[in-house]
């Protein structure tokens, strides 16, 4: 049952960004969310800028 839940949450708050944000596309908005809950989950590594 839980997971039904952050699955509702989850798609009422895509929606609710792409209503307010017409102009992004889907697949944008879909990998801010992504890559916020990596954030919070702490899934991230530095970002190493390569040497030229």
């Amino acid at each position: 049952m839980a997971v039904v839940v952050r699955l509702i949450e989850y798609w009422y708050r895509l929606g609710k960004i792409a209503e307010e944000n017409s102009e992004l596309p889907l697949d944008f908005i879909k990998g801010a969310l992504e890559g916020k809950r990596e954030m919070e989950t702490g899934d991230v590594s530095p970002f190493e800028f390569r040497k030229y």
